[in-house]
């Protein structure tokens, strides 16, 4: 078993330079280097923010919905009251039907 043991000195991190920027990479085990050029970083780094662009475009969303959902429920409440007049409920079933409208268009949008 013990030669079969690797020392800690060999298991260091290894370190790639490339174009300025110093990259560590975790104990492999092996001689491997990583070398990553600026312009792959750079697509990487675009990639990213790309999806945190899309997360949080879709948890505006969800928030938006979140709001219409509530006030149509709040419509729905008050139009179920006995004390309004039919001007009053046919108010609150045209706000229904706006409120519908709004969340298909923020549910069609692509993020």
């Amino acid at each position: 078993p013990a030669a079969n043991a690797v020392s800690t000195a060999s298991r260091a991190p290894h370190v790639a330079l490339s174009v300025g920027r110093r990259t560590t990479l975790p104990p492999s085990g092996g001689n491997l280097t990583l070398t990553v050029s600026q312009t792959a970083l750079d697509q990487d780094s675009a990639k990213v923010k790309m999806v945190e662009k899309r997360v949080s475009l879709e948890e505006h969303k969800k928030t938006i919905l979140a709001k219409l959902t509530q006030q149509i429920k709040m419509c729905l409440c008050r139009l179920q009251s006995a004390e309004l007049d039919d001007a009053a409920k046919e108010r609150y079933q045209d706000m229904i039907v706006s409120l519908k409208t709004q969340m298909e268009k923020v549910s069609e949008t692509k993020t």
